[in-house]
């Protein structure tokens, strides 16, 4: 949202003005973006091979995100847990959880370090799937995470800003929306 502010008077007339500096935040970037990441997980050997999966969840935790020469560094974990039915004989469950590093990035124009921001992420799609391994056994999780991130950065400036305005010699008028 711009706003208009006077910040002086110079038309030559003979009106006092008190001029303070201020700091205020200029709006330099707002933009939307998908970040998306592949990542893949093999089960430990202590576990059985998947045959089903029954329930799943994959949930971001500790996301920090970082201003690095024109992007967004988005970093994290993605902490996944699935309950499957195994391969051995009859129906047993299993149950595995992990962590998967989380390593995206958004482009933002923005070349100074000196900038404040904010990240908003929301998951659009959060995938598991399994897939073979060498030997041909169910074992490869593979998850595709899509997050919508909405970003906005602001830099700090000092700005000239009119407080007050007088003349003892002219009567002025003011213009008030």
């Amino acid at each position: 949202m711009d706003e208009e502010l006077t910040c002086e008077l110079s038309d030559g007339s003979s009106y006092e003005q008190n001029i303070v500096e201020k700091e205020a935040l200029k709006l330099l970037v707002v933009r939307r973006d998908i970040c998306r990441q592949k990542s893949e997980a093999v089960l430990p050997s202590s576990k059985p091979n998947i045959r089903e999966i029954l329930w799943q969840s994959m949930q971001l935790r500790n996301v920090e995100s970082r201003l690095v020469e024109g992007n967004i560094r988005l970093s994290g974990e993605i902490l996944v847990s699935i309950l499957y039915n195994d391969e051995e004989e009859g129906e047993h469950l299993s149950w595995y959880e992990t962590t998967v590093p989380l390593d995206a990035q958004a482009e933002c124009g923005v070349m100074e370090d000196d900038c404040i921001w904010q990240v908003q992420m929301v998951p659009l799609t959060m995938e598991l799937e399994v897939k073979p391994d060498y030997d041909g056994e169910e074992r490869i999780l593979v998850m595709e995470l899509a997050l919508d991130t909405h970003i906005r950065i602001w830099k700090e400036e000092k700005i000239r800003l009119l407080t007050d305005l007088y003349s003892l010699a002219e009567r002025g008028k003011t213009s008030l929306p």
